[in-house]
């Protein structure tokens, strides 16, 4: 049941973006949310029914989001409806086809999988990490540093952590979520929740970077201090 519950908190960030995370209104952040939104639904159907074709539609799209994330990347410096790479869109698709086609064919090989999301998540790591040292204005230095710093931390600090012990030392936890956590709550919980939350704060940063990048002037709003969304964008030129 908290599992089921925790997956549809990622698609609410997916559906947050949507409508108020896209400050440039371009397809790319537009598809990375609707992506985001998938992995919720395709979480919550896994945990609801523990069948393996829900699976599939929780993890294949986690291979999407880092294909969109490498698309948001390549293409930052990109002019505004000019891509620099003409057929970089067309490149990607074929490659998340191939990518779905290869987990169905290999699914009973998880180790594949993990390979391929680790592989992709840590050059985005890095090459985030460029992009938020490279930025020359104070203010929106400031605020992308703390995005991409609140990205990290939850997906890799605390997610990516109580994930890995939660898969490891399951049949050590299972006693103490079953005895001592209302209603058997596990560190899962918290994986889809920072998970979702990590996500959400990777596309707000790259957004930020595109505005600097096209020179637009935005504005960011945090609700409640911790989730940020655009609330206008303007040309300085």
């Amino acid at each position: 049941f908290h599992n089921s519950w925790s997956s549809l908190v990622i698609s609410l960030f997916g559906l947050l973006g949507i409508f108020y995370g896209n400050p440039t209104k371009e397809w790319r952040f537009t598809i990375s949310y609707m992506i985001l939104f998938i992995i919720g639904i395709g979480s919550f159907l896994l945990h609801s029914t523990l069948h393996w074709l829900p699976q599939s539609s929780d993890e294949v799209p986690m291979l999407w989001i880092n294909n969109s994330f490498l698309y948001c990347l390549l293409e930052m410096t990109a002019p505004f409806n000019q891509p620099t790479y003409q057929y970089l869109g067309i490149i990607i698709i074929i490659v998340t086809i191939i990518q779905t086609y290869v987990y169905y064919a290999l699914q009973v090989f998880y180790p594949a999988f993990l390979f391929s999301f680790i592989s992709v998540t840590l050059l985005i790591v890095i090459w985030t990490r460029h992009y938020s040292m490279s930025v020359k204005d104070p203010q929106v230095n400031k605020e992308q540093s703390l995005l991409y710093k609140l990205s990290f931390c939850s997906f890799v600090l605390v997610g990516g952590v109580l994930w890995l012990i939660d898969m490891n030392l399951c049949s050590y936890l299972s006693p103490i979520y079953n005895n001592y956590t209302p209603g058997g709550m596990t560190f899962h919980i918290i994986w889809h929740i920072t998970a979702g939350y990590a996500a959400y704060m990777l596309s707000m940063f790259l957004g930020l970077i595109r505005v600097y990048q096209l020179q637009l002037k935005a504005k960011i709003y945090w609700i409640a201090g911790f989730l940020p969304i655009w609330t206008e964008t303007s040309k300085l030129h």
